[in-house]
């Protein structure tokens, strides 16, 4: 399984997993027909037909048949992932559906039977495995508020920290939700509502008590309080670094243009040590507990925001490619989101983080944002819905996929349970007796269905609850 122990070497290539999206560059000459052929081959090439899928170094791909992956980690404390994951194979419905909706979606044919596949937008759920299924291929859909981007299990394994993509009537929001997987809650930590502030790839601290997380400004986010503060707009990206100490962490200096420094800074004392030059611009970083370093870094030759994963054993002085970037048939291979799957140096007696005075100051000077936010909460309801329904129409459409959607009917169905009872009284009415049909004899599925029904007509407590401040 590629774990490893207090102090062990990266010995197996499979303790690196990392998100691969493909990105086939259409030609504006083909046909939606033409493009789903293109697609296949690239799909038979690649092993699965998902744009996004979590693979480990060695080529094992995790993300199962029919879904995709935009974001994976695992516990070695509880033997559990976790995943951001979506029922439909790629977000277009084909391997590089994106890029050819983006390029040439107002010139297609779009009464050609194929252009229908290229329509279905994403909506990645958080999905948590039980003990003992390090790969989450039976994982099931946890409570989510909106579209998941990227998911991290706290050290300790018992809370999955998930970054998930709102809007209300007039701003973007990225919220920071905890799902404590004992008891199913769900708080909101905390939110930003500048549409630029996005956020990238999470790291927690080996004490489980912050979070870095955001690009290009890298966040540090108090889980416990939701307080959060830049740690400096001269960094672009920023990882914990157990090596180093626990109040240490790697950084990626730099804009868009040269040079690039990978520092340590201490936040204990915000002192910075420069490690290396890096090559070229990085817009993620990872660190294993031996001091191996994982970077989304701009690939080698190329312009613009064509990024790869990574991995330098010197420190940063140099970074090998995990997979080449091109595939065979010219498809990009892109990576992101690496994660170590190991032990945390020492288990879970990691030193505490202290902060800087100044910075502690700095830090909690303004209350966090996590309230209601009512308009936020409308447009969530009416994606909602939206999914409901095509998720209906995939289960009467094709009864096969109903072991992986009847889990996220199961999710969908209780926000509206949560929020607005009229809207779950619609659930009942349009939703169950589909469900129920595509269930057809499996008990389990049956099951779910009845638990549904009962959830969004307010007979039963919803399987997991939001709390906001």
């Amino acid at each position: 399984m590629g774990i490893h122990g207090k102090g062990a070497k990266m010995a197996s290539a499979d303790s690196l997993v990392y998100v691969e999206s493909a990105d086939a560059n259409s030609l504006g000459s083909q046909t939606p027909r033409e493009h789903a052929r293109v697609a296949a081959r690239i799909a038979a090439e690649r092993g699965h037909p998902a744009e996004s899928i979590v693979k480990t170094a060695a080529g094992h791909i995790i993300t199962p048949e029919g879904f995709s992956d935009t974001a994976f980690d695992v516990s070695v404390a509880t033997q559990r992932a976790a995943a951001a994951r979506a029922v439909e194979e790629s977000r277009w419905g084909l391997p590089n559906g994106a890029d050819y909706v983006g390029h040439h979606m107002f010139t297609a044919a779009a009464m050609d039977p194929a252009f229908g596949a290229l329509e279905t937008p994403p909506w990645p759920l958080a999905y948590v495995s039980a003990r003992g299924d390090y790969w989450g291929t039976r994982a099931v859909a946890a409570g989510t508020y909106g579209s998941v981007s990227d998911i991290r299990l706290t050290p300790d394994g018992r809370t999955a920290l998930s970054v998930q993509f709102c809007r209300d009537p007039v701003a973007s929001s990225y919220c920071l939700f905890a799902h404590d997987l004992g008891s199913g809650q769900v708080r909101l930590i905390a939110r930003t509502k500048d549409p630029m502030d996005s956020y990238g790839e999470m790291s927690v601290s080996p004490d489980g008590r912050y979070l870095l997380t955001g690009y290009p400004i890298p966040v540090l986010i108090d889980i416990t309080t939701g307080h959060g503060a830049g740690i400096g707009r001269s960094y672009r990206a920023a990882t914990w670094y157990p090596k180093g100490g626990a109040s240490c962490i790697l950084a990626a200096t730099g804009g868009n243009e040269p040079p690039w420094k990978l520092v340590l800074v201490d936040l204990a004392t915000f002192g910075v040590e420069e490690l290396a030059d890096l090559p070229r611009r990085v817009d993620g970083l990872a660190a294993a507990a031996d001091g191996t370093i994982a970077a989304r870094i701009n690939a080698e030759g190329e312009e613009g925001w064509v990024v790869e994963l990574a991995v330098s054993t010197d420190g940063g002085k140099s970074f090998d490619p995990v997979a080449p970037l091109r595939g065979r048939s010219g498809w990009l291979r892109r990576g992101g989101r690496p994660r170590w799957v190991e032990a945390a140096p020492g288990g879970t007696s990691a030193g505490p983080v202290t902060l800087h005075a100044g910075f502690e100051e700095f830090l909690r000077a303004e209350p966090p944002a996590n309230g209601f936010d009512q308009g936020e909460i409308s447009w969530v309801l009416k994606t909602a819905a939206y999914l409901i329904k095509q998720r209906a129409t995939r289960l009467r459409d094709k009864p096969p996929a109903a072991d992986v959607v009847i889990d996220q009917l199961c999710i969908l169905t209780t926000l509206p349970a949560l929020f607005d009872r009229d809207m779950a009284a619609e659930v009942i009415r349009q939703v169950v007796p589909v469900a129920r049909s595509a269930a057809g004899r499996n008990k389990t599925l049956a099951r779910v269905v009845d638990r549904m029904a009962a959830v969004a007509a307010g007979r039963q407590t919803p399987p997991f609850t939001i709390t906001f401040g």
